[in-house]
């Protein structure tokens, strides 16, 4: 048996979710991201001002290479939730994920990293999660 919610909005949520899928993205960007620790060193720091910019706190990161040729995942904690990005080279493919609370600026981050990656083709979904209101089944 499923239980049928409805929300009744009033224009409020908990958080801002939206989640990128990129195709055809530069793939001389991605590749060159963790060709080299300092490479990775230029990208964390391009990170790190966008979350700035974005009126994001970034926690921790934890990251995997792959190989080095632009095959990673790398998780970003932030004190707002998280964002994730996860490369696919041979595909040409990048999915990307950043889920905050608060005050954030969540498209801000969404927006550089396309500008970055340059994409010819993307699927973003907006997603407002913890819709504040009366529920009632």
């Amino acid at each position: 048996m499923y239980l049928n919610i409805i929300y009744h909005i009033y224009k409020m949520n908990l958080g801002k979710h939206i989640v990128v899928d990129m195709f055809h993205v530069n793939v001389a960007k991605m590749s060159n991201i963790n060709s080299s620790e300092e490479k990775k060193e230029e990208w964390s720091n391009f990170i790190k001002q966008c979350l700035t910019d974005a009126n994001i706190t970034l926690l921790n990161t934890c990251w995997n290479d792959f190989d080095k040729k632009g095959a990673f995942t790398a998780l970003y904690l932030l004190a707002e939730s998280h964002l994730s990005i996860h490369t696919w080279p041979e595909h040409n493919f990048i999915a990307i994920d950043v889920f905050t609370c608060g005050n954030s600026n969540t498209q801000y981050i969404v927006d550089k990293l396309l500008e970055y990656f340059e994409p010819t083709y993307k699927i973003t979904m907006h997603l407002d999660r913890g819709a504040l209101g009366k529920i009632t089944e």
